[in-house]
């Protein structure tokens, strides 16, 4: 009974586990091995969507001056462009982020926001919000989007992490080009099932380089 769950078990997860061999393994596995990274293609072009609060205004823009810097250092300016928006504060970034993301032009989002502990649990309020709102946004609209919301307890905490020693913003931008070379792997993953399936039908959401990685 066991080794019949077990079987059943794998079968099931067949296709997940593509995707996870795809970013868990160092060595390479079927599919990694046939598709290189976007983000190391310097052919490739990518569009960015940044969304930044202007509460605690000097933080965000340290961030938000720690992910440009990031992405001009890993892909060069020639690669990439980035629409910046401003919002009020951390719980309107959403909004801003829904309504990128409902463009369909971008290949990740980056939602920049600093929320410090006060008398309140309103910070709290905030993180939790914009996380599950993120969350929600991403899965609908199928588009990465890094939730770069820093919650402290202190100013001080916020600042290291912001304009300190602590380079949460390089970390956002490492992590939003990561979320671009998963989406594209999903994406060669998704265009090999089409292919041995015989269906083309849907082909046009590819490119043409898409093709060649499996000829």
């Amino acid at each position: 009974m066991t080794d019949l769950f077990c079987k059943i078990s794998i079968e099931l997860h067949a296709t997940a586990f593509k995707i996870i061999v795809l970013m868990s393994f160092d060595s390479p596995r079927k599919n990694e091995s046939t598709h290189k990274r976007a983000t190391e293609d310097p052919n490739s072009f990518f569009t960015v969507g940044i969304v930044a609060a202007r509460f605690n205004q000097k933080l965000v823009d340290g961030l938000l001056d720690n992910v440009v810097v990031t992405l001009e250092e890993e892909l060069g300016k020639q690669r990439f462009m980035a629409d910046i928006v401003r919002v009020p504060g951390s719980n309107e970034l959403p909004y801003a982020v829904s309504r990128l993301a409902a463009i369909g032009k971008y290949d990740v989002i980056i939602a920049l926001g600093v929320a410090i502990a006060g008398e309140t649990n309103h910070h709290e309020i905030i993180a939790e919000g914009t996380a599950n709102a993120f969350h929600q946004i991403s899965v609908g609209f199928e588009v990465p989007v890094i939730n770069g919301v820093v919650v402290t307890n202190t100013l001080a905490e916020a600042k290291s992490r912001t304009i300190g020693k602590i380079n949460r913003g390089r970390e956002f931008a490492l992590a939003a080009m990561e979320m671009i070379d998963v989406a594209d792997a999903i994406a060669a993953i998704e265009l090999q099932e089409m292919l041995d399936n015989g269906d083309t039908s849907n082909s046009d959401e590819f490119t043409d380089g898409d093709f060649n990685d499996f000829n």
